[in-house]
Order: structure tokens, then C-alpha cells, then sequence
């Protein structure tokens, strides 16, 4: 049996979370023993117990979002300006932010036997786990889930391209970004992210929030430049200048959200916009809405959507990215531009003047998923990468 000790730096538990969950859920157990580390504490430590991985916490001063001193805050600065020098600099000053976390996590290589790292993240915030990669003498898999990029230099997709086994895009997108940024093209594998099916009479809930009668649109993502709410509360507004049958829900948290909140007091709209909090389950938003709402202005996949689709819901999403490669615009939901207001505007109308419209644009919706979205498809997809790479 194979040992992967599997290393998530996210934080929130958002979509690489899920997508690590999955992966975990349906890998072939009698192949491969997984060994997660976490930096942060979220639902997904119990939903990891639940499925009887071993999972391994490590308090890092770059990524533990609840370490706030003001030693952790210097670090965390150097760290963030060290992309700027020459690659020897920068693994310098990756390797004392991070020293303990690469020790820890040294320590767990030798004491589990581990044979493959999988950085389920994307290769600049995981940079840290290719030194360890390098150190121990391991090939490395470098999931590639978003676009974030800032600070990415030929200097350190050389690097990378030298020490890293193979990288994994969840989306023909995000492999073309990355290969632009540097990474070998060779060495790109793209694998879409999967979903479960769900009954969708098992998911929606119309007794949640019934007594509201305007339509209901909703927006899951966690507040960053990058989800477009910024576009989508100015459309909204304009909506309402239209129509008074509308009510928008938001759910996530992030650095953005004081100024979406700032954007929507300003433009008097507070009675018709809903903020949720961050929430554990998308599924819970989803099983009371009418419309998703993806306006995002980057987007490597967009892994809400598939969550939509299953759940019955149309949804209305930006061209960007990975997003074309799941939506086919008026088959199995609305493509719009970024920042085309009048589109998205015209789009949400659209929906809810059109039952037949709804109803083909579901049903087409969830046959996409279940033929190229299906875990099946994804576990052998990945089990090819894992027996190239071991």
C-alpha cells in the first residue's frame, strides 16, 4: 500500500477542501493510504474522521489564520514581499517562515512512510511543500485549483518545473494560465473536479425563508476581488430599478466583504440583500434559492456550480476561465460577460419569465454532470496520474 501524505493550506474550507473531501472519500483504500495536514480548523476535520483519514494539524505561521501576533504578522510580510528576489532568496526565506511546518511535516514523512506528496492547492502557495519535496527526495503532484498568481516569476516555474512530478489543472483554463506563467506544458495533466449526485427533492427546502415571495438569487463564494461582487451588487441595483420581485443572498466571508457591505449601504439596497455569514454547507443556500449567481472576475473552475446543477437551480455565470468548460451558454445555464450589467440583468429576466426555459436548462444540467462530472470519472482520471508518478 502506498502512503500520499496529501498538504492543504487553505483556510475558510472552501472548494479545495471539498474537492481534497472527495478525492479522499473515493480513493482506492486498498492502493493508497492518505495522511492529510491542515493549517487551519474547519468542518472538514470532522468530515475527514468521518471517512477514517488520518489528518494532522500544524499551527503555520504563513497560513493558520488564527496566529495573529505581531511576530506572526512580520513573517507573514516577509513572506509575502519574498516573491520580488532571485529564487535563492526566496526558498531562503520560504524555508525560515515555514521552518517548523517543514520540520513537523518531516517528521511525518519519515514516521508514516510516505512515498508521494499531493499539494492540493496550487504551486505558488504551496512552493514551501516542493522544498520538503526536494529535501526528502519524493516526487510531488501539484494540483493547480486556481488562478492566483501574483508574484509568479520564470525564476520560480523553472524551480518548480525541476522538482515537481506533475501538475494537476482542474481545467483546460487553468492549465493554459499557468503554462503562459512558466509551468511545462508536458507535465500538465487536466483533470475536472467532480461531484456527488444528490436527489434533488432530497436537497431543496421551500420551507426556508418562505416568507419571502420575491425570487430568490444567490451568490455562494467567499468575498475577494476575484467572485465579482463588486459587478454583481451593482447589477443588482440596477435590477431593482426594474423590478421589486428580486432579493439576493450572500454567503461566504473574505477580506472583501466590509466594502460589498459599504457598496450596498451606499447604494440603499439593504432591505433586498441578505449577508449569511460564511456557512459550512452550500447546500443549505441552495436548497432554498431560485437562481445562482456566479459573477466571478477569475475563476479556475468554479466547483458551486456543479453544486447548483445537482441541486436543480439554473445558474447564471461569468465566460471566465474554467466556467465554458462546464456551462454550454442556454443549454445548461447563461453565460455572461464580466461587468456586462444590461447581459446579466437581461439573463436573470430571462430565467424567470421562461418555466420551460428553467426546466430544459436543469435537466440538461444535471445529464453534463453526470457524464463528465461523475467521481468515477475523476478517481480513475487520478489513479492514471498516481501510478505514472509512483
Amino acid at each position: 500500500m502506498t502512503s500520499i501524505l496529501f498538504i492543504e493550506a487553505g483556510t475558510y474550507g472552501g472548494g479545495s477542501f471539498e474537492s481534497l473531501y472527495l478525492h479522499l472519500k473515493y480513493i482506492n483504500r486498498e492502493l493508497y493510504r492518505p495522511i492529510v495536514v491542515l493549517f487551519n480548523r474547519t468542518k472538514y476535520d470532522n468530515l475527514f474522521a468521518s471517512i477514517n483519514v488520518d489528518v494532522h494539524h500544524i499551527d503555520d505561521p504563513v497560513y493558520s489564520i488564527e496566529l495573529s501576533s505581531l511576530p506572526i504578522k512580520v513573517i507573514r510580510k516577509i513572506c509575502s514581499k519574498a516573491h520580488r528576489f532571485n529564487i535563492r532568496i526566496l526558498k531562503y526565506v520560504l524555508r525560515i517562515c515555514h521552518l517548523k511546518t517543514i520540520r513537523i511535516i518531516k517528521k511525518i514523512i519519515k514516521a508514516k512512510d510516505i512515498s508521494l506528496i499531493h499539494m492540493n492547492d496550487q504551486i505558488l502557495r504551496d512552493l514551501f511543500c516542493v522544498l520538503i519535496s526536494s529535501d526528502t527526495k519524493l516526487p510531488c503532484v501539484s494540483h493547480l485549483r486556481s488562478m492566483r498568481s501574483n508574484g509568479f516569476t520564470k525564476q520560480i516555474a523553472d524551480y518548480a518545473n525541476s522538482k515537481v512530478t506533475v501538475y494537476v489543472a482542474n481545467s483546460e483554463s487553468t492549465k493554459n494560465h499557468w503554462k503562459n506563467l512558466g509551468l511545462d506544458e508536458k507535465k500538465i495533466e487536466v483533470i475536472h473536479n467532480a461531484i456527488e449526485l444528490r436527489d434533488v427533492n432530497e436537497v431543496r427546502d421551500n420551507s426556508k425563508y418562505s416568507e419571502i415571495t420575491e425570487t430568490k438569487l444567490g451568490c455562494i463564494a467567499n468575498f475577494n476581488d476575484a467572485k465579482g461582487h463588486d459587478f454583481l451588487i451593482r447589477s443588482f441595483y440596477e435590477l431593482t430599478k426594474k423590478s421589486d420581485k428580486y432579493i439576493l443572498f450572500l454567503a461566504g466571508k473574505g477580506s472583501s466583504e466590509k466594502k460589498i457591505r459599504n457598496l450596498v449601504e451606499e447604494l440603499n439596497i439593504k432591505n433586498k440583500v441578505l449577508f449569511l455569514g460564511y456557512v459550512e454547507d452550500s447546500f443549505s443556500i441552495l436548497s432554498f434559492i431560485d437562481i445562482l449567481l456566479v459573477p466571478s472576475k477569475n475563476e479556475a473552475f468554479g466547483r458551486v456550480i456543479l453544486e447548483g446543477m445537482v441541486s436543480g437551480i439554473p445558474v447564471i455565470a461569468t465566460k471566465i476561465g474554467g466556467i465554458p468548460e462546464v456551462i454550454q451558454n442556454g443549454f445548461n445555464g447563461i453565460l455572461v460577460e464580466y461587468g456586462d450589467t444590461k447581459a446579466l440583468i437581461d439573463a436573470i429576466l430571462n430565467l424567470t419569465s421562461n418555466e420551460l426555459l428553467i426546466e430544459n436548462i436543469t435537466k440538461n444540467a444535471r445529464s453534463l454532470v453526470q457524464e463528465k462530472f461523475s467521481i468515477g470519472r475523476y478517481i480513475k482520471e487520478i489513479d492514471n496520474v498516481y501510478r505514472k508518478v509512483i
